[in-house]
């Protein structure tokens, strides 16, 4: 007998849209039941498209639809609060895109109604299934670095290129260019704070360099610096910057072991959809390992081929790459992970309290900041 499929209502066909088109072809764990946007157009487009037949334009009544195990939250930052504990409410689980929060007040209440349901809660942060990184944490759980104790990461969108820059509209102005500090953290953190073995976030310092020119009144600066401590003093770097003119660098991660380094590549890594005209520009991914290495010597991360994901897991096969994108190269394989925490055979390392540390560490960097880069302290759920 087959294994019984979760059935996932998806809510917010922006973000959503391609999602879907990945569970539906690469995740053999779920099947994508109904979907669900305020837009009718959007809505029917999209379910036309993926082949999907029921249709919801609000998002409550979706959730009073019995057959749906679990809803996938894919609409505007500032509403996944809500729309998760709603979702809590209605007795479902959910995966929920990044971030948890955009403001701490709604921390406790999540946490409230996640308890009281005794539904699963797990992030959606793509970021920690890719490729490279699926590689990087083998090695690390298999001890080749030896003890971790610093690691990195920038965040660098180039949306100068976007239309209307920097006034690009909506809710995303207010998320990227009206704070300062790293609001939008989950992509540069959540990758690292696997290499951590999740230890929590104690505290974070941000300065940030200002914003040029002054006349577009935007508070975030041109560039900012996060630098974070865990419970025992390891120590991670961060730097965003929404505002500068320069090519995208989305996807660079830097480790720092007893035993080894690794270091991901500084050139924009391919992450395009199709119909990009920018030309590919390969990643290189190097390590540095005590016993593989030689003395100052770097080798392909991708020449140790015994760490290459296995395929079969969901991953993107490299010829859906351009279409989809390198950063949702793994959203098959999370879809699998979500459906395997759900039926209780895989442990949820995405879990709401550790999500909640680290979104909190991104808006208590706006209040050091603001504090010309005092040490900021991280609740810790």
């Amino acid at each position: 007998m087959s294994e019984k499929k979760l059935q996932i209502g998806v809510v917010g066909l922006h973000r959503g849209k391609a999602s879907i088109e990945i569970a539906q072809k690469f995740a053999s764990k779920v099947n994508i039941a109904a979907i669900c946007d305020c837009n009718a157009q959007t809505a029917d487009t999209c379910a036309e498209k993926v082949g999907v037949n029921t249709v919801y334009y609000d998002y409550e009544e979706m959730l009073k639809d019995p057959s749906l195990d679990a809803v996938y939250i894919a609409t505007p930052i500032p509403s996944h609060a809500l729309h998760t504990i709603q979702a809590f409410e209605a007795g479902k689980h959910v995966l929920s895109e990044v971030t948890c929060i955009t403001d701490m007040r709604d921390a406790e209440d999540m946490l409230k109604a996640q308890e009281k349901s005794g539904k699963v809660y797990m992030l959606a942060e793509n970021y920690c299934y890719l490729k490279a990184w699926d590689m990087v944490m083998k090695m690390v759980k298999a001890g080749l670095f030896g003890e971790v104790y610093y690691a990195e990461g920038d965040y660098l969108m180039n949306f100068h290129q976007r239309a209307g820059f920097p006034f690009i509209g909506n809710w995303r102005q207010n998320v990227y260019h009206m704070h300062r500090g790293h609001v939008y953290i989950t992509h540069s953190l959540g990758p690292l704070m696997q290499a951590f073995d999740y230890e929590p976030l104690t505290r974070v310092s941000c300065m940030g360099c200002g914003s040029y020119p002054h006349p577009w009144g935007l508070r975030a600066d041109n560039t900012c610096n996060l630098l974070l401590h865990t419970e025992s003093k390891k120590l991670i770097r961060l730097r965003q910057d929404f505002l500068s003119p320069r090519p995208d660098n989305y996807l660079f991660y830097a480790i720092q072991g007893t035993k080894g380094v690794y270091e991901g590549g500084r050139s924009y890594p391919g992450a395009y959809h199709e119909g990009d005209r920018r030309e590919k520009q390969e990643a290189t991914h190097k390590v540095s390992i005590e016993g593989i290495c030689g003395s100052n010597e770097w080798i392909d991360l991708f020449a140790l081929k015994e760490f290459l994901p296995d395929m079969s897991e969901g991953w993107l096969p490299d010829e859906e790459i351009r279409r989809y994108g390198v950063y949702n190269e793994g959203v098959g394989v999370m879809f699998n992970d979500f459906a395997a925490v759900v039926a209780g055979t895989k442990e949820n390392e995405l879990t709401l309290k550790r999500c909640l540390n680290w979104t909190a560490a991104g808006l208590r960097s706006e209040e050091s900041a603001d504090k010309d880069g005092e040490p900021v302290s991280i609740p810790v759920y």
